[in-house]
């Protein structure tokens, strides 16, 4: 852009070949990615990064070109995170039902515990 941001192409007009993720196995495969600090060698300008290495996001998920593992796409590094999100969220919500469930059958047992100290 004129402002110096890069954009993918993203129109669904552009793209084949759909498959439905499973986002428990994403959120799987990133616990096992190495992501570091670093720098690149050789750079006038210091400034250090936090992210992956390209190899070892090429072996877990299978992105990008064939037989290139020396790059991640600014698209997939971001639809894996995307997933990735989703899965939190809904573990998130899963944990959030169970937890209102407990806590309206510590409740009933109090409720329950009080009556038959009173008696």
């Amino acid at each position: 852009t004129a402002g110096g941001v890069w954009t993918n192409a993203s129109d669904v007009n552009l793209k084949e070949n759909f498959t439905e993720l499973n986002s428990e196995d994403v959120l799987q495969k990133i616990s096992l990615l190495p992501v570091t600090q670093w720098n690149y060698k050789d750079t006038r300008v210091a400034e250090t990064h936090i992210g992956p290495m390209a190899q070892d996001f090429k072996t877990l998920f299978g992105l990008g070109v064939k037989g290139d593992d020396k790059v991640i796409s600014t698209i997939d590094i971001s639809g894996v995170t995307l997933v990735a999100v989703k899965a939190i969220i809904k573990k998130h919500e899963s944990l959030e039902k169970l937890l209102l469930h407990q806590h309206q059958l510590i409740s009933i047992i109090l409720k329950e515990i009080d009556l038959l100290i009173r008696k």
